[in-house]
């Protein structure tokens, strides 16, 4: 069943030339903002701090755009194309979908800065709030153009970022005359009731935004911690290069920065991003099959998205650089002790609450339990393109349903990790969670 927008509100906005929320104007069709003029009228737009509306922003898609293992007769622009389509017909009236030309891109971008630009076919939902000054452009979430096109995505993404935060969206004043009016042909009894629930609605109201604010303060804490242990990280992988090199004799003493150590730390935004950089850099010692990707759209709504982000490229770079020692040394040790003792600056913390290198008994005498712990795998490991995969890395501590999993299976005779999983806990249950 295909998720839309009530028919009715289509064909209101359709019928309506001047519905608008505040200063966003309504529409039922994608609303396009060119050249400087119309940069500086969607910036005001996005930036207004009255608004309650959220607004997505789609950049123009390249014209040599080139999609990664893309299905032969691919076509980068139609799917674009439907894609937008598709987003304004999921979430017209939940949000308002816009379009940037090629110099209203450059223009927006220079208005908002960088963290709050949109480029290269990607877009980006500007939640309610956006204010560039406060560096918070990952609470606005911004999806790359490869992570939508192949399934053609973008409509779904953008629904599931919006719908949470519609239900808090205040009611027209209309509606509170009419309540108004209701209330009056109470009883006093029924009256007094109402007004004391309202009261002690209000105070839990109250308690709950301070509790999801010191919550996304702590994330934001998070984030900046998991960005800046991959860039120190970073730092150290390029001294271990320059160590090797004098040792070497090599009079070049420094080395290429390029690949895994070129990737800026504040790119890798959400799950997703994280996934699609280890499909595209690592793929010589980590195998990581597109059907190994489930759900990732729920982790990339979620308010740890970045974080989240951040924690998955840093585990892909651990199994990646395992995967490296795995071929290269012919008495490698397993991944948790390699974890432990080789010191490379790519490992991953080896503690219970971060790996586990097998499912515990109780986990694997359940045939339906047991069942979800079987992957798709390379032909080359296993002919029947499946195999039992225990080993995972728990990119968020705690057994929730949706904190991330990576499962895998080192293979010493290929010299290469498989990754058979990433995606949220609900889908590999373990009987609590």
């Amino acid at each position: 069943m295909k998720i839309a927008a009530p028919r009715f509100v289509r064909d209101l906005l359709a019928a309506s030339h001047t519905a608008r929320r505040r200063l966003v104007p309504l529409s039922a069709a994608p609303i396009t903002y060119e050249g400087e003029s119309g940069a500086e009228q969607l910036a005001e737009i996005v930036t207004a701090m009255d608004r309650d509306i959220p607004v997505v922003v789609f950049a123009p898609l390249p014209a040599d755009y080139v999609l990664n293992w893309a299905p032969p007769g691919f076509a980068a622009a139609g799917a674009y194309a439907r894609s937008v389509k598709r987003a304004v017909e999921i979430n017209a009236g939940l949000a308002q979908v816009c379009r940037l030309d090629d110099e209203a891109t450059t223009h927006f971008g220079a208005i908002l800065g960088e963290d709050y630009g949109v480029r290269d076919g990607a877009f980006r939902v500007y939640l309610p709030g956006a204010d560039p000054a406060l560096s918070d452009g990952w609470r606005h979430r911004y999806t790359v153009a490869a992570r939508y096109l192949r399934n053609e995505s973008a409509g779904a993404q953008i629904f599931r970022a919006v719908s949470p935060r519609a239900g808090v969206r205040r009611a027209a004043q209309s509606y509170e005359t009419a309540a108004a009016l209701l209330e009056s042909g109470m009883s006093g009894e029924d009256h007094e009731m109402l007004t004391m629930a309202i009261a002690v609605a209000d105070d839990l109201e109250r308690h709950r935004a301070d509790l999801d604010q010191r919550y996304e303060n702590l994330v934001e804490d998070q984030q900046a911690l998991e960005e800046e242990n991959t860039r120190l990280r970073q730092q150290l992988s390029i001294a271990w290069k320059e160590n090797a090199l004098l040792r070497s004799g090599s009079s070049a003493t420094t080395p290429d920065v390029e690949g895994i150590d070129a990737v800026d730390p504040a790119e890798i935004d959400s799950p997703s991003t994280a996934a699609l950089l280890a499909q595209d850099l690592l793929s010589e010692f980590l195998s990581f099959p597109d059907d190994a990707c489930v759900d990732l759209d729920d982790l990339d709504a979620a308010v740890e998205a970045r974080a989240w982000g951040q924690t998955s490229w840093r585990a892909f770079l651990a199994l990646y650089a395992y995967g490296e020692t795995l071929r290269t040394s012919d008495n490698a040790a397993d991944f948790w002790s390699w974890c432990v003792k080789s010191r490379h600056p790519h490992v991953w913390p080896a503690t219970p609450k971060k790996l586990a290198m097998s499912e515990s008994e109780t986990v694997m005498n359940n045939p339906k339990l047991a069942a979800k712990r079987i992957f798709p795998v390379d032909s080359e490991v296993d002919s029947s393109g499946r195999v039992e995969m225990q080993a995972h890395i728990k990119i968020a501590e705690g057994g929730g349903s949706r904190a991330p999993r990576i499962y895998f299976l080192p293979a010493r005779e290929h010299g290469k990790v498989y990754v058979g999983y990433f995606g949220p806990h609900k889908n590999v249950p373990n009987g609590r969670a």
